[in-house]
């Protein structure tokens, strides 16, 4: 019983692979060539008899292309890697802003009620403060200026902030 469902399998598959009926029961001694009949070999009259794999099979298995492929369990997903990539921007950035520009930028006499002394201030003011620092008119001339490698930094921070 066993047999014959193993032999309809088998049967099955050359039918799906186009290889009409391979390895069928028909008493024929002839086979077809091993490229032919990727796991059929003739069938013996003995019911008992287990089929064996050809040692020549050298075809890649069947796809099924009714099943759906899978995403990648391992693949970091940009939302997260972009997440990062801004807390880390803001927690370098932050302290040079603090530095640069929250001596001005803070209280009651923060020019154009622009706040840059806290968290939220920072995140409220940065599109405004970004733009002001990337064309050279904050930190003012007199003051403190940054780097260009701090100023990149403070910049990140400022875009990771607003966004």
């Amino acid at each position: 019983m066993k047999v014959q469902a193993i032999q309809r399998g088998i049967l099955g598959l050359c039918v799906l692979l186009g290889l009409g009926a391979c390895g069928g029961s028909s008493g024929s001694s002839s086979s077809p060539p091993p490229s032919q009949t990727p796991a059929a070999q003739p069938q013996s009259s003995d019911p008992t008899a287990q089929p064996q794999a050809s040692p020549t099979n050298t075809q890649p298995p069947a796809t099924n292309p009714q099943v759906p492929a899978t995403s990648q369990p391992n693949k970091p997903q940009s939302g997260n890697t972009s997440q990062a990539n801004a807390t880390a921007a803001i927690a370098t950035g932050q302290p040079l802003i603090e530095q640069y520009c929250a001596g001005c930028h803070a209280g009651n006499n923060a020019p154009k009620q622009i706040h840059l002394d806290s968290q939220s201030g920072i995140q409220s003011n940065a599109g405004i403060a970004s733009n002001e620092l990337q064309v050279g008119r904050m930190p003012p001339p007199n003051g403190a200026q940054p780097s260009a490698s701090d100023k990149a930094k403070m910049l990140a921070a400022f875009q990771a902030s607003g966004s």
